[in-house]
This record gives structure tokens, sequence and C-alpha cells, in this order.
């Protein structure tokens, strides 16, 4: 089970009704192998090097990259002035994972956990870290087909 999202100051949903200060976010349970990861900050070449490190993290995962897909929520405070151009993390995940999916929005904070960092210090994921300001969070997902019980 893989639970991501972010944190919303407004929403206007699909009958014109505006709400304020939502969380929004995904669960997703099953035939399902997933993984996630956080990027934090810092100066540029920091702010780099650590989303270069997090997509790495999900490209040497063991999910399956057949038949996945990638969420990624991010802090309206990440872009240009963080990575030194727009659209960064998108296209840095795009060019580690040609054939995935990916879908995601903007907050004022992202929730998630960082899955991988946590399984090399030997700790399970869930109950802590979840919400995350100036940071993105990075799902890679795969849906994994059931083999049929053996007669």
């Amino acid at each position: 089970m893989v639970i991501v999202g972010a944190y919303s100051d407004n929403y206007l949903f699909y009958n014109s009704e505006v709400t304020y200060r939502e969380i929004i976010g995904l669960v997703f349970a099953g035939n399902l192998q997933a993984t996630s990861t956080v990027i934090t900050g810092g100066t540029k070449q920091e702010s780099l090097q650590n989303l270069d490190d997090s997509v790495q993290s999900l490209v040497n995962s063991d999910v399956p990259k057949e038949n996945s897909f990638s969420l990624m929520f991010s802090c309206f405070s990440r872009g240009s002035m963080t990575y030194g151009y727009e659209n960064a993390e998108y296209l840095t995940l795009k060019d580690a994972l040609p054939g995935t999916a990916v879908a995601g929005f903007n907050g004022t904070a992202a929730f998630g956990c960082d899955t991988e960092k946590l399984k090399l210090r030997g700790i399970k994921p869930g109950g802590r870290d979840f919400l995350h300001v100036d940071a993105s969070v990075l799902c890679l997902g795969s849906f994994t087909h059931s083999k049929p019980p053996s007669s």
C-alpha cells in the first residue's frame, strides 16, 4: 500500500464550490508494488543532487518497471528558484523512467514517506515523517499480476 498527496490552500470542486486547506491524496492497495522518496531543498546544487539521488533510488528500487506509474506531489516553492529551470522534477523522472506515466499536483505541503531511506536504515515504513514543507514526494508503483493458483 502507498499513501501520497499534498496539502492545498484551496480547492475548486466540479460544482464551483471552493473549500480551503484541504488534504488531497491517493491511496493504492492490492496487487501493487510501490516505493516513494522525498526530495528536500538546500542550495541549487544540493537540490539538484537530491533530485538526482531520489530519482535514482526509484530506478534502483525493487519495483518492476513494467506496468509502472509515478506520482509526484510538490510544494509550490519548488521550481525554477530551486533548480534553475521549470519542471526539473518531472523532466528528470521522465528521463530516468521513459515508459512510466507521471501524474501529480502542487500544494503548500506534500505528504508521503521516504520508504527507500527507511529501508536502508532497516526501519519499516509508516507512522512517521509524512508531512513535508518545501519538498516533493515521488512515488513509483507497478501493478503486478497475480499468478493463478496451482492445481
